[in-house]
Order: structure tokens, then sequence, then C-alpha cells
């Protein structure tokens, strides 16, 4: 199920700087910390039946169901143990799951092919789509990659945005970094004023930088394209390590997880006006910035072909820019037993 239309939208992924970098916040279900220093619940700390999560959090509205389960109780009614903690980027989040720091994280569909088929990382939920998550910002005189020959344009390295700038929109025109337009590696804080001092023509970001942008210079900029119009739908997926799935009380916990995670979708269908609330209290924007974002983004746990084909998508590409050697089968970095069990 979807709330509102399934098409372009305007992510809410407020700036990297509300986020602490490894920090922790207490969930409702959570209190203290498990105390393990793998972040392995204990045998005496949880009963056989079931396992204490540490869950990382994206910073925008791509955890509009966490934000609401966690509010509104979902996730305690499900019996789970929880804490949720907070991390500068989904990268590091990951870095986190697979250090055995958390037991699940947030990452975006380049998680699989980048980290690999032997990363002990396994997706068991999409949790939402924003297909205008990331948007291209150029100069008013851009009006395709061609423009954008020999000149300066910003990048995130090693980013979702990144690669729909470079290995896809610049590719188009069959343009190489180094050669026919240069590479600025910059900060997502710095890009804005960057481009107004004309050190770079163009950047790709997350929200709210490309609609800043246009704030602060007016009618001197324009968005360009969208991630999603460029083929990526920027599916978020629920992520813990493989290894945990042999063990039946964290799969037992993964299941009230993605229950409560239901639980929230059905309230989020049926008080937009408190949803919004909660996820614009979470993410720091207004309730009305957070409603007009709920129209179009897709918040539910789900897996269907979308989702796979986007692993697919970013094979492709990263093969192509020769970002990674090898391409990932997306029915083996995706285990759907866990959404089995849960009933969804």
């Amino acid at each position: 199920m979807k709330f509102g239309k399934f098409g372009l939208i305007v992510s809410l992924v407020a700036a990297m700087s509300l986020v602490a970098a490894c920090g922790s916040n207490s969930g409702s279900g959570g209190g203290a910390a498990s105390g393990s220093p793998s972040g392995e619940a204990s045998a005496s700390a949880a009963p056989a039946e079931s396992a204490k999560l540490v869950i990382a959090r994206e910073s925008g509205a791509s955890s509009g169901l966490l934000f609401i389960a966690d509010k509104k109780g979902f996730l305690t009614e499900q019996g789970l143990e929880y804490e949720i903690a907070s991390y500068a980027n989904g990268s590091a989040a990951v870095d986190a799951l697979q250090a055995k720091e958390i037991q699940v994280a947030f990452g975006a569909a380049d998680t699989f092919p980048i980290r690999g088929a032997d990363s002990g990382i396994k997706g068991l939920a999409a949790i939402s789509q924003q297909p205008d998550a990331v948007q291209l910002v150029a100069s008013s005189d851009v009006n395709g990659p061609e423009d954008l020959k020999g000149k300066s344009i910003g990048v995130v390295p090693n980013t979702v945005s990144q690669f729909v700038l470079e290995n896809v929109y610049m590719e188009q025109a069959g343009l190489k970094s180094g050669t026919d337009y240069t590479s600025v590696p910059t900060q997502p804080a710095q890009m804005v004023a960057l481009m107004a001092r004309g050190g770079i023509q163009a950047f790709a970001l997350w929200a709210p930088f490309p609609a800043k942008a246009v704030e602060s210079m007016g009618d001197k900029v324009k968005i360009l394209e969208s991630a999603g119009n460029l083929g990526f739908p920027n599916t978020t997926f629920m992520l813990v390590r493989e290894d945990s799935l042999t063990d039946d009380a964290y799969r037992a916990s993964y299941v009230k997880f993605l229950k409560g995670l239901k639980q929230a979708q059905q309230f989020l269908a049926e008080n937009p006006d408190e949803s919004a609330q909660i996820i614009g209290d979470a993410t720091q924007v207004s309730k009305e910035d957070a409603l007009a974002t709920l129209e179009d983004i897709r918040l539910e746990p789900f897996l269907d072909d979308s989702a796979y084909t986007e692993i697919k998508t970013y094979n492709d590409v990263l093969l192509k820019s020769g970002t990674i050697e090898a391409a990932v089968d997306g029915s083996t970095v995706i285990d759907d037993s866990i959404m089995k069990e849960a009933g969804l």
C-alpha cells in the first residue's frame, strides 16, 4: 500500500548536521544500551524468544514509519525492546552494522553492489521510495549535460548523488570527469555557498540543499533533473547482518519490528495530519512541509520488482564506471523470509 500518488516527490532528507555522528537516542522501548561491546543482547538480558535491537535512523522522511512507530508505541506494543541510534549518514550506519555495533540499519540500493556479495549484509524489506530524493541543480543557462562541458560540478564522493550526476547524467553526453569537466569534492553544507560564489556550475544533492540553492540564488539557478527520472526510485532498505538470521531471538525481533512498521503505515493512512506532525518534529521541518511530502512519498514495508530492479540498475552503472568489479544478485542479498513470517 502507498500513501498518496507514487510519482516524483520532494524528499525531506534534513541536513546532515541535524544528526549527530554515531550518537544515540533511546526509543520508547529502548532505555540504556545493551552494554555488550558488539551491540549484541546477552542471553541473560533478554528472553530466548526475543533480542534487543539497536536501530539506526535515517535523517529524513525515509524513516517516517520508524518515527511514527516509536512515537505511538507500536514497537513496544509488539513486545520489541529497542533503542534508536543516530549516525551522520547511511554509510556510517552500515559501517556500524558490519561492526556489530547495531542490529538494524537503513541503506539505499547501491549499498549491495558497493559492499559486495560477501559483505555479510542482508536486506529484509524496503521501507520507502523517494524518486525525487536527489535533484540536480545547475546554473540557469544549463539545459543539458553537454552545457556542462568544460565546467566544474560539485560532488559528494561515493554517494548516490555523485553516481546519479556523474555516472548517469553526465554519461548521457559521453562526458568524463577530468577530461571534459572538473569534479569538485564538496561537503553538502558547503555546496550551495560554493555555487553562489561561482566555484561550481552544478551539483546533485538531497533535500533541503536543492531548494536552498533556488531560495538563495533565485533565477540564477534551476532544478534540472531528479534521480527518479533517471531510473533511480531511491529505495531505502532495512538491513541486518546475515549471521543474525540464524538466531531465533533476532528473527523474532525483526518480525516484531516489521509488524510495528506496518502498524505505523496504517496509522499514517488514517491520520495524515498527526503523522505529518510526528515526521516534521523528527526531521525539523514544518507540519505543512511534511504533509506536502507525504503526498508523493511511498512509506511501507514491501518487496517488489521496483526494489530489485534498482539494485540491478546500480550494478550496471557502477560496473560501467569501474566503481565495482562484480555485480550482486538481488535474490541473494535480499532475504524475504522475515517479511513472510510477519505476514507482509
